[in-house]
């Protein structure tokens, strides 16, 4: 029957059911539409009614039983406009009875009011968030005018006498894992890691560049400004993974307001080497949370900015996007440049699990990610430095700069690899960019120690449960 006869519209509610039922029940449906419904005068009319009945091409498909690509091919190829059957209001020619074109209209109000109800709710989360913020952070500022950091006077160090060029140093710190808790047993007694290992790795750290600055390279060159970037996952968190409560050796809260302080003390110590000093502070994975949009490493950032904002040689930056991206030319105070040197150097820092890997260091994923941003940010990044894979790693265009754990349960059971906990400080020049670079290691080249208490010839930590099983009693028969 056709949809138009003697120039009125003709009810065809009965025919819409029964190709509806035709197509469920067929085991090629996309060939039933494509040989009999679609060849007729109001195939394409039938098609679009049913679309609307089911409420969106996907569901049509999944309905009907075919596949969604294919059917729109074959609708494409027909010239059927399905994507706008919405905007038609009634498919024209066809005046659907009143159970299945209301129903057609009851799905799409209902979806419109689902989808307002979802924007709704995110409106509400980010108002919320942003408050959130704004009364935490003027928490902070109490908390921090109330207790007022020690000043940190600039320093008085060795100029040398050369004719040398002044270079900018670099301190790039990531994945600090604040609150991490590593046993010997979770990496096959190559690793260990708690708060308390973090601060005696935070003295090493700090003595090491005073050491490679002051007692070193300001014998042959002026250094007077530095820049310090943290990566992010300063805090481990506390329900990133699965179980990761029995992974931690502090609460969330802890984590935050102790490695604050930690940080901040670091901060200023380095405040205290250099007369200028750039901070560049970005988010990690680790300091996201299930629930909520807030990452608790800016929660900690926000702590460290007001604790140190009356340090009159410190500038900071906290990036909320996961990404920092800086410039240095003649006209920034990083470095003299020479009046005839024109060039501008672009650095970026970024967590790096944007870069995903598989078994290792992501050389590939890093590339691509480098390739990708220069393409979307119209801006050649001469640099990427990155953490996130807590290994040292680089090539031509990016770096990846270590972390403070070393070796973990993750790193031992899905790589079977426990890294050197290291951090790194390299040097800038204004015509050769970076210079002079220097790893900072924090422990000794993990590997395994044989157990002096053991007669047995034994590398790998026994099971501290050993020591609940009582030794054969005294006077015992042990032939």
């Amino acid at each position: 029957m056709p949809i138009i006869e003697n120039g009125k519209q003709q009810p065809l509610t009965e025919e819409i059911r029964q190709i509806y039922k035709q197509l469920c029940a067929a085991p090629h449906s996309i060939q039933v539409i494509r040989d009999e419904i679609l060849p007729r005068a109001d195939g394409a009319a039938l098609i679009k009614a049913l679309i609307r009945k089911c409420g969106s091409l996907r569901q049509f498909s999944e309905k009907v039983g075919c596949d969604r690509a294919s059917l729109s091919t074959e609708l494409s190829r027909n010239g059927v406009d399905y994507k706008n059957i919405w905007r038609e209001g009634i498919v024209p020619g066809l005046e659907l009875d009143d159970d299945i074109g209301e129903a057609a209209q009851d799905i799409s109000r209902r979806d419109i009011r689902e989808l307002q109800t979802y924007v709704d709710d995110l409106e509400v989360q980010l108002e919320t968030t942003r408050n959130w913020y704004e009364q935490f952070g003027a928490i902070i500022g109490r908390i921090a005018a109330e207790h007022p950091p020690q000043i940190i006077k600039a320093p008085k160090y060795f100029v040398p006498d050369t004719e040398a060029d002044e270079e900018l140093a670099f301190i790039h710190t990531a994945d600090f894992h604040i609150g991490e808790l590593v046993r010997p047993s979770d990496t096959a007694g190559l690793s260990s890691y708690n708060f308390e290992i973090f601060q005696q790795r935070r003295q090493i750290f700090q003595n090491a560049i005073d050491r490679i600055i002051n007692g070193m390279l300001r014998k042959v060159y002026p250094i007077k400004n530095c820049i310090i970037t943290c990566l992010g996952d300063v805090v481990t968190g506390e329900d990133i993974f699965p179980k990761q409560m029995n992974r931690i050796d502090m609460p969330l809260m802890q984590q935050i307001f102790k490695g604050a302080i930690e940080i901040a003390d670091m901060i200023l110590f380095f405040c205290g080497m250099f007369e200028n000093v750039w901070l560049y502070l970005v988010p990690g994975n680790h300091g996201r949370t299930q629930t909520t949009d807030v990452n608790t490493d800016i929660i900690l950032y926000m702590f460290i900015a007001a604790y140190l904002r009356s340090q009159p040689n410190l500038h900071i930056v906290i990036s909320d996007s996961g990404y920092c991206g800086i410039y240095i030319d003649k006209d920034t105070d990083f470095v003299p440049f020479d009046k005839d040197n024109d060039r501008t150097w672009n650095y970026l820092f970024t967590h790096g699990d944007a870069a995903r890997g598989f078994m290792g260091i992501p050389y590939y994923g890093m590339d691509r990610m480098v390739r990708r941003l220069s393409e979307s940010t119209r801006v050649v990044w001469d640099r990427v430095f990155a953490g996130h894979h807590h290994d040292r790693a680089e090539a031509a265009r990016w770096t990846i700069i270590g972390a403070w754990p070393g070796g973990t349960e993750y790193s031992m059971g899905k790589m079977q690899a426990v890294s050197r906990p290291q951090q790194l400080l390299h040097g800038f020049h204004p015509k050769q960019g970076i210079t002079w670079q220097f790893p900072i290691y924090l422990a000794e080249q993990p590997r395994l120690t044989k157990d002096s208490e053991e007669t047995v010839g034994l590398y790998t930590p026994k099971s501290e449960l050993m020591s609940l099983i009582p030794g054969p009693e005294a006077g015992a028969n042990t032939t």
